[in-house]
């Protein structure tokens, strides 16, 4: 499987990548120092493996700490979305019973839509006992994956994240 870089936030500067120039040759090449540079470059027209990604996206946030972003499969850069919001509430509640049930002495709200993001729907359900404590985020959430349907694990969120600490 492939993958590409997703940026959110781009390098407020030319960076010098030339290190990678060997197993991805792209990199040096002047359209995509210009798009890693803009305000919000989104997907930068990799094809490459996760390692190698990985590799440049850290040394990338190496040498300007503000650049924000998220290595994906490229089918979320080549593929339109599958799944409907409707069709993504009905696979939520479903599966809202499994994710309550990690909280027996918890009570919460009905489960409410938060909003569509690039990747997923979320929706989510309060918990006001964790929110009078101070808990943060004082809810449980439900990532459903807007290409194929799949519930979002706590472990593919990390996965997702875990390679920017």
């Amino acid at each position: 499987m492939t993958h590409d870089i997703f940026l959110f936030r781009g390098s407020s500067h030319k960076l010098d990548l030339s290190i990678f120039a060997e197993d991805i040759p792209i990199v040096i090449s002047n359209s995509f120092i210009e798009k890693i540079t803009q305000k919000k470059p989104q997907f930068l027209g990799l094809d490459i493996s996760f390692e190698k990604a990985k590799s440049l996206y850290r040394h990338v946030k190496s040498l300007d700490g503000l650049t924000r972003g998220v290595i994906l499969p490229v089918k979320y850069r080549n593929e339109q979305p599958k799944v409907s919001l409707e069709d993504a509430r009905k696979i939520a509640e479903d599966a809202l019973p499994k994710v309550l049930e990690r909280f027996p002495d918890v009570n919460f709200e009905p489960m409410s839509f938060n909003g569509e993001e690039f990747i997923w729907y979320v929706f989510y359900c309060n918990a006001p006992q964790w929110q009078d404590e101070g808990i943060i985020p004082g809810a449980v959430f439900i990532n459903v994956d807007r290409w194929d349907g799949h519930i979002w694990t706590y472990q593919e969120l990390d996965e997702l994240y875990g390679y920017n600490k």
